[in-house]
């Protein structure tokens, strides 16, 4: 893990991709979804003003970070929002998060790329490591 990097973005053949970075698996998955909504915006302008629950429970680690991100893009397209802060718990396969963020403006907020589905593709979960790679369907 590079110092004080969140994550990367990953080029990939008519897709884009991710690798979130952190020192336990929550930060991991936190770094994900902060990345997954900085490719749709600039995350520095969405401000942490509403707050939803969210709950995902899966088979596998990998699994997990697909619904999880998934169940992040649902709530982006129900609740027309941007989301910037996620404070969340994993036990097991179990996932409980606290999220927060702020309505779309489109002269707040500038439009970039439209996340259609999270894929298993190069999928990686590496708690040992400090990492996640996840490609994204646009």
């Amino acid at each position: 893990m590079v110092v004080g990097v969140k994550y990367e973005f990953l080029e990939h053949t008519a897709e884009v991709g991710l690798k979130a970075y952190g020192d336990t698996l929550e930060e991991i998955f936190e770094n994900a979804a902060l990345g997954m909504f900085d490719l749709m915006t600039d995350v520095d302008t969405v401000e942490p003003r509403g707050e939803l629950e969210v709950h995902v429970e899966s088979q596998d680690l990998e699994s997990l970070l697909v619904d999880w991100l998934t169940e992040l893009i649902y709530v982006h397209e129900l609740e027309n929002v941007f989301l910037s802060d996620f404070k969340l718990a994993i036990r097991g396969l179990s996932l409980e998060a606290t999220v927060r963020g702020e309505l779309v403006d489109a002269t707040k907020h500038p439009l970039d790329l439209s996340i259609k589905a999270v894929t298993y593709h190069m999928l990686k979960v590496s708690v040992k490591e400090g990492y996640a790679t996840v490609i994204f369907d646009i």
